[in-house]
């Protein structure tokens, strides 16, 4: 018992800093993938950071980090994908506790205003009742759902729940780690045989569309957001040629660069598990002249042991701030 104490005292010493992801600040009623935080629940965790940690841009902790500098307490705010609500709700907040942040933007989402994949497969699978079937070819194999049930009647259902309470649930389950996989184009192919089949536009629609070029210039004009690419088209860059991932990568760079003129130097990579990208993806985000890269799994960063490449980031779901607080307080504790 003495030496634990010990061990979490020197813990609470040792400067730690968090880099926290974000992907939506919204207020929704469905939300299978867990991606949304509602606005007052986000409003709470800033003014919490703003009150009693260092919030500082991605760029200045990692620099401080590297220098051996890095506050005690510090934490940067990200966020993934670059949806509109990112600008209509996350901005305010973040301008009004004075917490800076960093949006990874998929550049084709905002430029063609296309909707993301995991929103449309929603939309089709999960935003209508009916029953009909469905078949997809997907990695060389015919598959076939029966589509049945009203999943309006389960709003709260999520990826988590051990059940699936209608047939359209049990088809999404299955569908989503299939599309993962694919290629931008079979991804295409896929997406519009089930919206043909379900009879579902195209989209987006208005609470899950991403920022227009317009906003996403706007959220950096305050010189508090910063925007950093998230590749052009969202897709896992492991299962990518190299030539592919450097079009991702380089794409998405020059193409936000002309949208908010200036330069971006950040990178986050889709889904950013280790089996998402692989050290050629890390050489490719090298070589597209980027400075620094975030990843998807947890950790410090800590003074002089950082990686600029595979910045760890804890994930952040709607919790109550007594949650948020006892997370963000025992991972102060546990430094290593």
């Amino acid at each position: 018992m003495f030496f634990s104490r010990i061990k979490n005292l020197l813990g609470a010493l040792k400067p730690c800093g968090q880099v926290l992801l974000y992907h939506r600040v919204s207020p929704t009623l469905s939300d299978p993938q867990l991606l949304a935080v509602s606005p007052l629940c986000f409003a709470e965790q800033m003014a919490y950071l703003s009150r009693n940690a260092v919030p500082m841009a991605l760029t200045d902790m990692v620099k401080a980090a590297i220098e051996g500098t890095l506050p005690r307490r510090a934490v940067a705010v990200t966020f993934d994908d670059g949806y509109a609500d990112n600008y209509h709700y996350a901005k305010p907040i973040l301008e009004k506790a004075g917490v800076p942040a960093t949006v990874f933007t998929v550049s084709s989402a905002v430029s063609a205003q296309t909707e993301f994949w995991w929103d449309a497969i929603e939309r089709a699978l999960l935003g209508q009742k009916g029953s009909l079937t469905l078949q997809l070819d997907l990695a060389g194999e015919s598959r076939t759902w029966v589509l049945s049930g009203d999943p309006g009647a389960y709003p709260e259902w999520t990826v988590m729940d051990s059940f699936d309470p209608t047939p359209r649930h049990t088809a999404y389950r299955d569908i989503m780690p299939l599309v993962k996989p694919l290629t931008p184009g079979e991804r295409s192919t896929v997406l519009t045989s089930i919206q043909n089949q379900t009879g579902v536009d195209a989209g987006p629609t208005k609470d899950r569309r991403p920022m227009t070029e317009s906003e996403l210039h706007s959220l950096v004009e305050s010189g508090l957001i910063d925007v950093g690419a998230h590749t052009v088209s969202h897709p896992q860059l492991s299962g990518l040629s190299m030539e592919e991932q450097a079009a991702q990568i380089s794409g998405s760079r020059g193409c936000l660069e002309a949208i908010v003129g200036r330069e971006v130097t950040t990178f986050a990579y889709p889904y950013g598990t280790q089996v998402d990208y692989t050290t050629q993806t890390v050489d490719s985000v090298k070589h597209a002249g980027f400075t620094l890269a975030c990843s998807n799994f947890p950790g410090c960063v800590l003074n002089r042991r950082v990686d600029v490449f595979e910045v760890p980031r804890y994930l952040v779901r709607e919790s109550p701030l007594s949650t948020f607080r006892a997370n963000f307080e025992a991972r102060m504790r546990g430094a290593k």
